[in-house]
């Protein structure tokens, strides 16, 4: 991962908190020198954002080829970076990965090696540097990432503003090859079964490919959120669902904010019918306006077109 991509991820933790760190050091040399590997195994918790950097210096040799690797229980890469190394010199290899609900992140390994060969043996030495910070929804938990494990919302604990609840969801999406977190599902309860309204607006970062979906409680969906203005009606509903969701590519760990006006049908109509009666108030007491202004202006028209004309009268008798 370059320079660039960790900068972008570190401005999205400045308030995040590192709940632990970890540093080890190490000499790779193996048989003859020829390059060996060394593996850490950690577990991490799921709304868990890893960062790893790995400084390698050469010590002795004509150099080698190094590597560095967040990896699976079962033998894959959730991450991975090499790079040759040459005699007497140093570099750094960063990686990252944020591990979502679904991941099974018990006896995660960390990799550090190197591959040099016998005829030209190489020693390095090299520092590994271990990060994790908590990337939690609505401060609570990683939201589920299907239907089947939402992170469940009592809508009593939004605010209350003109009849309507006001809930405000932030959490974290991980983009392709940065994480597995692509999705986040929340389980709205509602205060009783009724008829209602949600109102819909998604905040992201400037570069984020994502969208939101209002769905029924069985998880089809009602209405797609890519903006602000989205109005969904759910009929006799005591749940709703909602997912947050990322597509495409990103240089960096995505952070969102969902807003949702929740109101109970009729005093939705009830709210806009109000609004409806004094805005036609408005746009009535404007018009007579305007009317009596064109009056005025006709009245005023008249009185000096009759000034005019005595005028020319008066001057015909001189």
């Amino acid at each position: 991962m370059s320079c660039l991509a960790v900068l972008l991820i570190l401005t999205i933790l400045q308030a995040s908190v590192i709940t632990q760190s970890e540093n080890f050091i190490g000499v790779l040399s193996g048989p003859e020198r020829s390059g060996e590997q060394h593996q850490y195994v950690i577990d991490i918790e799921p709304g868990t954002l890893l960062i790893v950097s790995v400084s390698f210096k050469s010590l002795e040799g004509v150099g080698a080829r190094i590597y560095a690797a967040i990896s699976e229980p079962s033998g894959g890469n959730y991450a991975y970076a090499d790079e040759l190394l040459a005699s007497s010199s140093s570099r750094t290899l960063n990686l990252s990965y944020y591990f979502g609900s679904s991941t099974d992140a018990r006896n995660v390994r960390l990799l550090v090696g190197s591959v040099a060969d016998r005829y030209a043996p190489a020693l390095i030495r090299y520092d590994l540097t271990v990060h994790r910070y908590r990337l939690l929804d609505m401060g609570l938990a990683d939201a589920g990432d299907s239907l089947e494990a939402p992170l469940m919302i009592d809508l009593i604990d939004g605010e209350r503003a003109d009849d309507a609840h006001i809930l405000s969801i932030n959490g974290y999406l991980s983009p392709s090859g940065l994480g597995n977190d692509h999705a986040d599902y929340y389980l709205i309860r509602l205060p009783v079964k009724d008829d209602y309204v949600v109102s819909a607006e998604i905040m992201g970062d400037s570069s984020s490919l994502i969208n939101a979906y209002i769905r029924l409680s069985d998880g089809y969906p009602v209405s797609r959120i890519s903006g602000s203005g989205i109005t969904a009606m759910l009929k006799n509903a005591g749940e709703f669902l909602v997912s947050v969701e990322t597509y495409g590519a990103s240089s960096s760990i995505i952070s969102y904010n969902l807003t949702l006006r929740v109101s109970r049908l009729s005093n939705y109509v009830e709210n806009e019918s109000r609004w409806a009666l004094i805005n036609l108030d408005i746009v009535v007491a404007a018009l007579l306006g305007l009317a009596v202004a064109l009056l005025l202006m006709y009245a005023t028209g008249i009185w000096v077109s009759a000034g005019k004309d005595r005028k020319t009268l008066a001057s015909s008798y001189l």
